[in-house]
């Protein structure tokens, strides 16, 4: 399910002056994100007790903005210096009662530069990823104003890039997001793996409880559902805890693999039913997407891995899916960006040229 919304809103945004940048056509190359000492140190800033998530104002996240811009200017320096890092992070309550909230608070802090901007249109290509470990259920919303039309824009990249000075400055924000503007109630329940993804630069992801009891939250089942796609199992290497992802570099005449291994806690996964006489005693729900510059709608795909214990309460997986085979029909001939989302995990991007019609 896919939703549309405006880039037009309530941002009070900070200037951030800065030296100037070498112009750049490519924007996985020009990019240059904050260093995950500093990203960690804004995290921990959106980690708002509960009950401030729900009570935040337009005054309270002013303030909260002015101290992620102090926390990622840093003390002034002297002179010219490099454009600020690109960063993209998220915050959330940890429990949502609904028995007494009638929100699902999210929040942005993100620092975005002019030149980002022009190679990268904030409002035609970033997009929240809500995962359900409950059930296995994957949604994706392009989180806009609600009743605001989207204007009709030019492609990232049109025009001439920003000059040398505008090229070095970069805006500054915090924003709250309500989930319930876009997604139906009964979505919005249970486990919730959420992420902000900006086509090549993608967020932390929270993990919010979001039920009606006092019960904890259980593993819960989902269906396997005619639209989820099997894929096949593969000797697993040795390797270290985590996602790995594998994407062939082009999708042409021949078969090409896509490679994946999983090592996770089993509590971090979403264990979907197996078919009888299965061959492998759990089987994991994962998915695919694909992201394409400036492409309102991404392309997903939810696939079925088999798995098996791995010991001291983890799961290990390892598997392949010939891309050219599962993708005929729903992506078009042109370069694309490759995520998988399993569980409360979002692997990626990897570069993944397409030249079938």
């Amino acid at each position: 399910m896919k939703r549309c919304w405006s880039h037009a809103g309530c941002w009070a945004l900070v200037l951030a002056a800065a030296g100037s940048v070498a112009a750049n056509s490519n924007a996985q190359e020009s990019v240059r994100s904050m260093s995950p000492e500093s990203s960690a140190t804004v995290i921990r800033t959106l980690a708002l007790p509960d009950e401030e998530f729900f009570a935040l104002d337009d005054a309270a996240t002013r303030a909260l903005q002015t101290r992620v811009a102090s926390l990622v200017q840093g003390p002034p320096q002297p002179g010219r210096r490099a454009p600020l890092p690109e960063l993209r992070a998220i915050g959330a309550p940890p429990r949502v009662d609904w028995r007494r909230r009638t929100t699902c608070p999210v929040l942005l802090a993100e620092v975005r530069g002019n030149r980002r901007e022009w190679e990268v249109h904030a409002a035609q290509n970033r997009v929240l990823i809500v995962s359900n470990l409950d059930t296995g259920a994957i949604d994706l919303v392009a989180p806009l104003d609600k009743g605001r039309r989207m204007p009709v824009l030019q492609p990232s990249r049109s025009g001439p890039p920003p000059n040398d000075f505008n090229a070095g400055l970069s805006l500054i924000g915090v924003r709250r997001y309500d989930l319930l503007d876009w997604f139906p109630r009964h979505f919005v329940e249970g486990r919730l793996a959420v992420t902000f993804l900006d086509y090549d630069l993608v967020s932390n992801t929270v993990v919010v409880d979001a039920s009606s009891t006092d019960d904890a939250p259980g593993a819960g089942a989902s269906l396997r559902g005619p639209g989820r796609m099997a894929v096949l199992p593969a000797p697993a290497h040795a390797g270290a805890p985590g996602v790995a992802l594998r994407v062939p570099t082009t999708v042409a005449g021949a078969p090409a693999l896509l490679r994946a291994e999983v090592r996770l806690p089993r509590q971090r996964v979403t264990f979907i039913d197996a078919p009888p006489g299965a061959s492998h005693p759990l089987v994991l729900a994962a998915s695919l997407l694909l992201v394409q510059l400036d492409r309102l709608q991404p392309v997903l795909l939810d696939l079925a891995a088999p798995a098996a214990p791995a010991g001291a309460g983890n799961v290990e997986a390892a598997f392949t899916l010939d891309l050219r085979g599962a993708l005929a029909g729903r992506a078009t001939a042109g370069d694309w960006l490759v995520y998988l989302v399993l569980g409360d995990t979002v692997t990626g991007p990897q570069a993944l040229k397409i030249e079938l019609p």
